[in-house]
């Protein structure tokens, strides 16, 4: 009996990519420097955003977020149950509490409305984090919206949806990641990403 391997992932890696990798080891700088501000350029340039900062992992990401939005003990952070561990982990890390709310049954994104529930039951939200899941964005303006009323920021885990696209009420496409109704976004560059780095 013989068994069929079903590979986790499988990254696109080119001659130049490799190249380019090597340079940087033969080069003054690993872990900072022209390539890595060269990448947060191009990716603020290429969602729409006004910063990037590049870290080790989408889970760094979300932490950084956590901490720039100064989540600490006991403060109220309202996520998915959907989605990857981090989500839940740097909120718990930061000493705040986890909230869920229940997903839609035809996206798997965070329900606008089971979020309202959850926040008419809970004060003292300080930040919603839906997750763009797989890829797929959440409703940013009615979150939006739903943030405002509470006093919350949005935090959009996009760790899967680098260069996914929304319309808003307006009709104006906006790429996942330009911040235009959120405080934050983090994505990953994780080898089953649509990039890796």
């Amino acid at each position: 009996m013989s068994t069929r391997f079903l590979p986790y992932n499988k990254q696109s890696i080119n001659e130049e990519d490799i190249e380019t990798v090597a340079n940087v080891l033969r080069g003054p700088f690993l872990t900072t420097g022209p390539q890595s501000d060269l990448f947060e350029s191009e990716i603020a340039a290429y969602v729409g955003s006004r910063y990037a900062v590049v870290c080790n992992s989408g889970t760094a990401a979300l932490q950084l977020a956590m901490a720039a939005l100064e989540v600490g003990k006991n403060d109220r952070v309202l996520t998915s149950p959907i989605s990857f561990i981090a989500d839940a982990n740097v909120v718990k890390h930061m000493g705040g509490d986890v909230l869920f709310a229940d997903v839609s049954d035809k996206t798997a994104n965070m329900s606008v409305e089971s979020a309202g529930e959850v926040l008419r039951a809970h004060e003292g939200v300080k930040v919603i984090m839906p997750v763009h899941f797989g890829g797929q964005p959440f409703d940013l303006e009615k979150f939006s919206a739903l943030a405002d009323c509470y006093g919350a920021s949005i935090v959009e885990d996009a760790c899967h949806a680098l260069g996914a696209e929304y319309r808003d009420q307006m009709g104006i496409w906006h790429k996942v990641g330009n911040c235009a109704f959120s405080k934050l976004t983090a994505f990953s560059f994780h080898p089953i990403k649509s990039i890796t780095t």
